[in-house]
């Protein structure tokens, strides 16, 4: 077997989402500690434990007032990495004897990949999670270096059929899905404490709005909200507002703590509202034996098969009908619960996700 290490680039902690858990859980899982880099943005706080060599790059635009004063902060955050992260990188291919470059797509992180694969002569594989095919208004004019991306890629991978779909309606590519996954024995179904629950960043892609409407119209049901983000203030005040009593956002939590919400939780609702390649907190509760409910989007219907009830986006009322339903019938719960585990030990399980990545790295060395 041929020596490879490999040279991440994305997002990472302490940034809490999809694309940053993915990164940690496959290089954690990869095995020796020395098999693989991160190159990520520099970003403030909290970061777990690395479980590979981490070098941060700087953005060109530090003054963070001045970010939030042009409400630019995603994409001065992003563009402005992928200079300082390509001379890194170039150092880091060399000294590290790095072997193939893994993006994660994200077109800022997909630029690095691809200048990084030119000018080392490296393979280059590309793991899309959903986001940089948005190429409504003035973002039109990032569509050629999109599709310039994709076709430079030696293997695509995507985390769902949807997402997978849309890089082919770009560019004449072809690639492989894998869901994200999770060590399965992490995560149990700890009993029901009759709550609904939400994970995820406060932002309008994830349609907490639509839940918090939906829970005025059950009073008698509470729901729990994990998560930080940018809406958060217009959350608070849409519960001020309206006087609802059953909603708490508790803020961000450790992944420990959150695996706990989850794995006593009756539902998990995901009402996401665009966006979406397959959320992680999808997959944590399916692979934790609950009933989930997830908007009718992307890649969220790919993994509700009986385990769940699919929603149209932005409709309160369907939300608030599927809530209802579960939350009335016990057993009904209890029986998509099983099935959520079984798809779960079939589709979700990271031992095998990093086998067939493995198996990805040692086809584009050949």
């Amino acid at each position: 077997m041929k020596e490879k290490k490999v040279l991440f680039v994305g997002s990472y902690y302490p940034t809490l989402g999809g694309a940053e858990k993915y990164l940690y859980d496959i290089t954690l899982n990869r095995g020796d500690f020395n098999e693989s880099v991160i190159l990520c943005p520099k970003i403030d706080g909290e970061c777990p434990k690395d479980p590979c060599k981490v070098v941060r790059a700087n953005t060109l635009i530090k003054n963070k007032d001045l970010i939030k004063k042009l409400n630019i902060l995603e994409y001065v955050q992003n563009y402005s990495f992928i200079l300082p992260a390509y001379f890194k990188g170039k150092k880091i291919i060399k000294e590290e004897n790095i072997k193939i470059i893994h993006s994660q797509f994200g077109l800022s992180f997909g630029i690095v990949g691809y200048l990084l694969k030119k000018s080392n002569k490296k393979p280059l594989v590309l793991t899309l999670h959903g986001s940089g095919f948005n190429f409504k208004g003035w973002r039109k004019i990032f569509k050629p270096i999109t599709k310039k991306i994709l076709l430079s890629a030696d293997k695509i991978i995507a985390v769902s059929n949807s997402i997978l779909n849309e890089a082919k309606k770009i560019a004449d590519v072809q690639g492989e899905v894998i869901y994200n996954s999770v060590n399965l024995k992490e995560f149990k179904n700890l009993g029901d404490k009759n709550y609904i629950l939400a994970v995820g960043r406060l932002a309008k892609m994830k349609g907490f709005n639509i839940l918090i409407s939906a829970a005025k119209e059950l009073p008698n049901y509470n729901f729990i909200i994990v998560g930080e983000g940018p809406e958060r203030k217009s959350l608070e005040e849409q519960i001020i507002k309206y006087r609802i009593k059953n909603v708490t956002l508790v803020g961000q939590k450790s992944q420990e703590e959150t695996r706990k919400f989850i794995s006593e939780c009756s539902i998990l609702a995901m009402p996401s509202l665009f966006g979406e390649g397959l959320p992680f907190a999808l997959v944590e509760a399916i692979a934790s034996g609950k009933p989930v409910i997830g908007s009718d989007i992307r890649g969220i219907p790919e993994v509700i098969h009986g385990n769940g009830i699919l929603i149209k986006p932005n409709d309160i009322q369907e939300l608030k009908n599927a809530i209802e339903t579960l939350m009335k019938y016990k057993k009904l719960r209890e029986k998509m619960g099983k099935k959520s585990k079984i798809f779960a030990e079939e589709n979700f399980d990271l031992k095998k996700g990093v086998k067939r990545l493995n198996k990805i790295y040692e086809e584009v060395l050949r």
